[in-house]
């Protein structure tokens, strides 16, 4: 059964079909296919996008 839920309060979004999953030990992957996205202009809350993780050591501490 679809499910789709959109917080009216985020800044961006989408939306796919879930393709494939890939296991990844205690993680799983999803290879989705977007049907739908969407941002807000001019929204209070920068977006972090991959250009901006670059330099982002893995394993790092959350805070």
């Amino acid at each position: 059964m679809p499910s789709r839920l959109i917080r009216p309060v985020c800044s961006a979004w989408f939306v796919g079909l879930v393709e494939n999953r890939i296991g990844g030990g205690d993680h799983v992957g999803f290879l989705l296919a977007p049907e739908a996205a969407d941002s807000l202009a001019g929204s209070r809350t920068p977006l972090l996008t991959l250009n901006d993780t670059h330099d982002i050591t893995p394993g790092h501490p959350a805070n």
